[in-house]
């Protein structure tokens, strides 16, 4: 049977373009009055997404 993984304070996509992307932190809420800008993080290499990790070090040995 399979059960969907609830994921608390996962990263989360904001936007993207031809030369990057850019995600919203875990436990960061843009769509405030007190949003910064460091509550994205840009992304212009490949990387692997876990859901509270970026791994920019070229693909994982294993899965």
């Amino acid at each position: 049977m399979l059960q969907l993984e609830s994921i608390d304070n996962p990263y989360s996509f904001h936007s993207y373009d031809e030369h990057s992307a850019k995600l919203i932190k875990p436990n960061h809420n843009i769509h405030t009055n007190h949003s910064i800008d460091d509550d994205l993080i840009e992304i212009s290499t490949t990387t692997v997404i876990y859901k509270d990790l970026l791994e920019s070090n070229g693909p994982p040995s294993v899965f």
